[in-house]
């Protein structure tokens, strides 16, 4: 709960890693796996995308020879902004696709929802309108059947609208976002 009333800045000393984020390299465990990812995915937020890549791709490779499926999709799943923000368009869809992939095989809600939102965002980023579109939908989808609806659904739907108004399909755009709007606890 602490987090949730800090910024983003407050809160990176709660998730950064003992020792200056030095990870012993003859004990790797997914508590560390699981900490770099962590703190990767803060350093992400920050938009600190350099130090954020080294700790989720030191968390990626741990995670995979911990075969520890969490590690590897939350790692995958910041990756995509990470790389897409560096301009690596490729690199930033497939690590979301494959983020996806492994939250769908292991039942990954939160995960599923975060690659949806973040594949989509470096599609879109890439000139890839229709395809962030198309995978958008599929998270909506997904989103419903989750019982996320509300979150990681509403997310999806004003995304899909702004690419949806951006490319002069006004009406559409409003169809999709209007259940988002109604559903609002604050004025959009």
């Amino acid at each position: 709960t602490e987090i949730y009333t800090l910024s983003l800045h407050d809160a990176l000393p709660i998730y950064q890693l003992p020792g200056g984020g030095e990870v012993p390299q003859d004990a790797p465990s997914i508590a560390w796996a699981e900490a770099l990812a962590a703190e990767g995915r803060m350093l992400m937020l920050l938009g600190r995308f350099a130090d954020a890549r080294d700790r989720l791709e030191e968390a990626l490779t741990m995670g995979t020879a911990l075969d520890c499926a969490p590690v590897q999709a939350s790692a995958l799943n910041s990756l995509a902004i990470v790389y897409c923000a560096t301009g690596e368009y490729s690199q930033a869809i497939e690590s979301g696709r494959r983020g996806l992939g492994i939250a769908l095989h292991f039942d990954l809600s939160d995960e599923v929802m975060r690659a949806h939102v973040n594949t989509s965002q470096a599609m879109d980023d890439s000139g890839r309108i229709e395809e962030a579109l198309r995978l958008g939908s599929d998270g909506i989808e997904a989103a419903r059947r989750l019982g996320l609806d509300r979150h990681s659904g509403d997310q999806l739907r004003v995304q899909a609208g702004w690419r949806l108004a951006r490319m002069g399909r006004f009406a559409e755009a409003e169809r999709v976002v209007e259940p988002a709007r109604e559903a609002a606890t604050t004025p959009f």
